[in-house]
């Protein structure tokens, strides 16, 4: 699976290079992705991430953030691809996997990242943060976004610990060990839903746009299970999916979620989605949905 999504992640890439910047990112190396520099780690400890606070201020300025939790992967909670899809099967999915949501402005926006992604697995040297890094790069290249691994101020932050929840609810001293704010895990709290020990949350900004996404997965769960959430969560960041209750099947690869991440933001580029403001939620997601197709179908 490693050399299928390797061959995934350069094919994709628009001019053969990676925007990577390597911090604190361990086994992530240059010599293990061309192209790639090393950061000044002098200021950033492998242990927590450091939040400035006029990121923290936006997070908890959002007066509604999303949140999705997926449940612990098995046979009967993963859900399948289905095969041989027709036009409308395809647009079902794309449907389902959109977030429509109404802003400050009371116009609806497609809830999507927009911004840099600034990536932090902790720690960092589990086996799954090469794949997971390469997959938020890879994410990041298709919406048209820089990325780098730091501690430093991250918005997407993937935490492999245990115990990850406390009944329902994420482990609070896990929340602290790694230098999350305490504002921020009374919101993760009140959605509830942590039980699987699995789950992610992604916080929007007073303009709508996802401003930081927290991804959690009990390091007591085999390798594959891990593995399978932090996919799920890493993919989940960029918007897709939310509010699903199972985990992708990671054995059917995930070029499709890589695929339609590069559509969306070119519909998202679009005049007629940038100057507009919908009034109607099923309006605007079916536009997206219409504009993936005729993305796909080139």
């Amino acid at each position: 699976m490693r050399r299928r999504f390797l061959w995934l992640h350069w094919a994709l890439s628009d001019d053969g290079r990676v925007e990577t910047c390597i911090a604190n990112a361990t086994p992530l190396t240059p010599s293990r992705l061309p192209e790639a520099h090393q950061c000044d780690e002098t200021k950033m400890p492998a242990t927590k991430v450091l939040l400035h606070l006029a990121s923290i201020a936006a997070m908890l300025a959002a007066s509604a953030p999303f949140e999705a939790f997926a449940q612990v992967a098995t046979p009967q909670t993963q859900a399948a691809k289905p095969s041989g899809a027709t036009n409308s099967s395809l647009k079902a999915w794309i449907e389902n996997d959109l977030t429509i949501f109404e802003d400050r402005k009371k116009a609806f926006k497609l809830f999507f990242r927009r911004t840099p992604v600034r990536f932090a697995l902790l720690p960092n040297h589990h086996p799954v943060a090469d794949e997971a890094f390469q997959l938020a790069g890879t994410l990041a290249k298709g919406a048209g976004l820089s990325h780098e691994a730091t501690t430093r101020d991250p918005n997407l932050v993937v935490i492999i610990d245990t115990p990850v929840n406390e009944g329902d609810k994420p482990n609070r001293e896990l929340w602290r060990k790694y230098g999350l704010p305490d504002d921020t895990l009374k919101i993760v709290s009140e959605r509830g839903g942590w039980s699987s020990g699995c789950g992610n949350y992604s916080f929007r900004d007073a303009d709508g746009n996802i401003s930081m996404s927290v991804v959690l997965a009990d390091s007591t769960f085999s390798e594959a299970v891990i593995r399978a959430c932090v996919v799920e969560g890493t993919i989940a960041s960029f918007g897709l999916r939310q509010g699903h209750k199972s985990m992708i099947r990671i054995e059917d690869g995930y070029l499709q979620y890589v695929l339609l991440v590069r559509a969306l933001r070119t519909c998202d580029s679009k005049p007629e989605f940038q100057s507009s403001q919908s009034k109607e939620k099923d309006e605007l997601k079916n536009r997206y949905t219409n504009c993936v197709l005729d993305y796909f179908a080139r």
